[in-house]
C-alpha cells in the first residue's frame, strides 16, 4: 500500500482553512426550501435520496452554470449533512477554487484525499491548488503521489513537469516530460517541451532528437519543424562549422550560453 500524503508537507504563504459550513439542521431546512421550488430536487427528495445527494445534485448543477457562490452555499450544506463522504468535498473545492477561494479548497481536497486517497483527478487539483497558494513543495509532492499511484496519468506527468521547469529543476522535469512522452495515446507536445529544455541547456543533438520525436507524431506541426531547424542550426555552429556556409531562414533564438561556450 502507498502511504498518502495528503499533509502539506511545509507551511505555506496563504494558510489553508476549513470554509463554514452550516449545522446539519440549518442544511435540512435550505434543501427543503430549494426542493419547493425546484420539482426536480423535490422529486429526489420523495424518492428517497438523502438530502446531502440532493444538495451536492444542486451544487453541482450551479457549478456548470458558473454560479459558483451558490454552488458553494449548496455544497457547504452537503458537507454538513455528510461529512465523512468523500465525493462530497472535491466538488466544493472546484466551486471555492473559482471563487477565489484556493486555501479554502487546498483544505477541502486535502480532506478528500484523507478519506479516499485514490482520486487521481484531486490529487492533480491539489497540486495545481497549492501552487495558486504559493506552496510549490506542497504541489510538487501531491502531483508526485498521482504520478506514483497512476504511472500512466499524463497530465499529472505534465504538470509536474511544468512546475519543475518554474523552479528550474530542468533535468527533473525532462525526466517528467520523457515520462509523458512514453505513454501510449499521447501528443507531440511532451517531446516539444523535452526539446525546448533541452535547447535552452545548449544539449543541442538531445534537443533535435526530441523534436524529431514530436514531428513523428505530429508530421504537420510548422512550430516543431522550426525549433527542429534552429536547433539543428545552432548544433552546426556549435561542431565548428563556419557561420558563413550556414543558411537559416529566419532569426534562431540561440541560447545565451552558447556565447559562453565558443568564447564570445
Amino acid at each position: 500500500m502507498i502511504k498518502s500524503t495528503v499533509a502539506p508537507s511545509r507551511p505555506t504563504a496563504m494558510r489553508t482553512s476549513a470554509p463554514p459550513v452550516p449545522d446539519p439542521a440549518t442544511a435540512v431546512e435550505s434543501v427543503r426550501t430549494w426542493a419547493a421550488a425546484t420539482p426536480e430536487l423535490a422529486r429526489r427528495l420523495a424518492s428517497g435520496v438523502p438530502p446531502a445527494q440532493v444538495a451536492m445534485h444542486r451544487g453541482v448543477a450551479l457549478l456548470r452554470e458558473n454560479r459558483t457562490s451558490d454552488a458553494v452555499t449548496s455544497l457547504a450544506a452537503a458537507i454538513a449533512l455528510s461529512p465523512a463522504d468523500p465525493s462530497l468535498w472535491t466538488p466544493i473545492a472546484v466551486a471555492l477554487d473559482r471563487s477565489g477561494r484556493a486555501g479554502e479548497a487546498a483544505w477541502c481536497l486535502e480532506r478528500s484525499l484523507a478519506l479516499a486517497p485514490d482520486q487521481p483527478d484531486a490529487w492533480v487539483l491539489l497540486g495545481l491548488v497549492r501552487e495558486k497558494i504559493d506552496d510549490p513543495a506542497g504541489a510538487e509532492g501531491a502531483y508526485r503521489e498521482a504520478v506514483t499511484r497512476w504511472p500512466a496519468l499524463r497530465v499529472g506527468w505534465q504538470c509536474l513537469g511544468l512546475l519543475l521547469e518554474r523552479r528550474r529543476d530542468y533535468a527533473a522535469a525532462v525526466a517528467a516530460f520523457e515520462a509523458s512522452a512514453a505513454l501510449r495515446g499521447g501528443d507531440g507536445a511532451d517531446w516539444a517541451n523535452v526539446g525546448r529544455l533541452r535547447y535552452q541547456q545548449v544539449a543541442l543533438p538531445e534537443a533535435c532528437d526530441a523534436y524529431e520525436a514530436a514531428l513523428r507524431v505530429d508530421p504537420a506541426n510548422t512550430h516543431y519543424r522550426r525549433m527542429l531547424e534552429k536547433a539543428r542550426f545552432v548544433r552546426r555552429l556549435l561542431e565548428g562549422e563556419s557561420e558563413t556556409t550556414l543558411r537559416f531562414d529566419g532569426a534562431a533564438r540561440v541560447p545565451g550560453q552558447l556565447f559562453v561556450l565558443r568564447g564570445g
